[in-house]
């Protein structure tokens, strides 16, 4: 059922002849899924060179953003999604090919964090602090 909505998307994808894709998802995915969505590419016509997990992969655009160039440590958090993922995530630079290369070092998260919950939370916060700053509104 997947597969047939990433047909049209192909169809545009084979126009511009973009063949290769890399695919991210979320931090927590059981195993189990990942030959599924490498399949579900292979069913669009792509031929997926990775499968990239959130935090990885921000880690990454971060490092490109920001033209980093050495050794570094982020912590990089997810919040959002119903969930809140936080990953401690080492990038080594390449200078030779002058690749990125990183490595999850840590990872941990809370599934009751995040999305409606914690967008919920927030909401009361600040209706709360309003109501006390201002009195009577």
């Amino acid at each position: 059922m997947l597969s047939l909505r990433f047909q049209p998307i192909s169809a545009i994808l084979r126009e511009i002849r973009l063949r290769k894709q890399v695919q991210f998802v979320t931090q927590f995915l059981n195993f189990d899924y990942l030959p599924r969505l490498h399949h579900t590419g292979q069913i669009a016509g792509l031929n997926v060179m990775q499968i990239v997990n959130e935090p990885t992969a921000a880690a990454i655009a971060f490092c490109y953003d920001r033209q980093i160039k050495e050794k570094k440590l982020a912590l990089v958090y997810d919040l959002g999604g119903g969930t809140f993922d936080v990953s401690l995530v080492q990038i080594q630079y390449e200078t030779e090919t002058s690749l990125l290369y990183p490595e999850v070092i840590a990872s941990n998260g809370d599934g009751h964090l995040g999305g409606l919950d914690f967008t919920s939370n927030v909401r009361d916060l600040f209706v709360e602090e309003f109501l006390r700053a201002n009195p009577g509104k």
